[in-house]
């Protein structure tokens, strides 16, 4: 299987922290040259240019990572481009085995390896699943304990079957993966916009944003870090279950192409709406007043109104939407 092509990888430490070197500190240093020189001059070159593109790389704020991925369709895949092109090194898995997967590593580079779906679950210190709902329960969980687990899959019933999912799909794939850190990301993006989006020297706002959502802070973090590196921006839903269902399928921002702040304009809306119809705002048998709901979100009733008006402007939108005439 070809990787879908984008820009030819760059220097390591060019793609990790999204700008370019100039060429005439990279020329300064010829290994010909230095060759030629005293060796106390060579010393003192050696340890700038170690101090320089250690500060350089520091600057990034986060070390590179192995990261194994269990699933190499068009979503895996383009992670895996993305990762290595920010400079991590990654090992890629299916169902089919690795040697199904050899030309797609040769075009990734050196560092992409093959392996087994087992081998890509012990890799690295993070493991990203990309594979259908339906097949979760094949995920190595004893393999996975204790990793930062990023789960892309969605539940789509014609596809998967019927299933009770409970509060989320991803509440059973953390659920079979209980010692995992389960955060939910990647699966509400466009995979064309994952390969084409990256927007390195935009500022963070104004990059597409790919939402994220779990239970453990430190594990958002890491996985924050990772979206950052590829050149998006993290926005976070919030815990698994509550911010999940809002990214899943049937949501109004599922697959949306937002920016940053878009998308926390977007699912600040949506979260009080979603809020507002659970507390009984919009009953007509249960009476709370907008102040009263303002009170219980805590926030002023001209931001909850603003926010009620664009929250169910996008709900009524996504229904009239699903209709096959339109």
């Amino acid at each position: 299987m070809d990787v879908p092509k984008s820009k030819p990888l760059t220097r390591d430490y060019e793609n990790r922290v999204g700008h370019v070197l100039p060429d005439s500190i990279v020329d300064e240093f010829d290994w010909g040259l230095i060759a030629l020189l005293p060796l106390s001059v060579v010393a003192t070159k050696l340890l700038t240019w170690s101090l320089f593109t250690t500060l350089l790389i520091g600057w990034a704020g986060r070390p590179l990572m192995k990261i194994g991925i269990i699933g190499a369709g068009n979503v895996g895949s383009t992670a895996a481009q993305n990762f290595v092109e920010a400079g991590h090194e990654v090992m890629l898995s299916n169902s089919r085995g690795p040697e199904t997967l050899t030309d797609l590593v040769d075009d990734l580079g050196p560092n992409a390896h093959a392996g087994t779906v087992s081998e890509a679950a012990d890799f690295g210190e993070v493991a990203m699943e990309a594979i259908p709902f339906n097949a979760y329960e094949s995920l190595p969980a004893d393999t996975l304990s204790d990793k930062i687990v990023i789960s892309a899959s969605n539940y789509y019933p014609g596809r998967d079957g019927l299933t009770d999912v409970g509060e989320t799909h991803t509440d059973l794939i953390a659920d079979h993966l209980e010692e995992a850190r389960v955060v939910k990301a990647f699966n509400s993006i466009y995979w064309e916009n994952l390969r084409d989006g990256q927007q390195f020297e935009a500022d963070p706002d104004d990059r597409l944003a790919i939402f994220i959502a779990g239970d453990d802070d430190e594990a958002k973090n890491v996985v924050s870090g990772l979206i950052e590196d590829i050149g998006f921006t993290p926005v976070d839903a919030g815990p698994l279950t509550e911010g999940g269902r809002h990214i899943e399928p049937g949501s109004p921002i599922y697959t949306a192409s937002l920016t940053a702040s878009e998308a926390r304009t977007r699912l600040a809306a949506l979260k009080a709406t979603v809020a507002a119809y659970e507390t009984g705002y919009y009953s007509s048998s249960q009476k709370v007043t907008l102040q009263e709901l303002a009170n219980e979100l805590d926030m002023s009733e001209e931001s909850l109104s603003e926010h009620l008006s664009q929250g169910t402007e996008q709900l009524i939108s996504q229904y009239l939407n699903s209709f096959p005439f339109n």
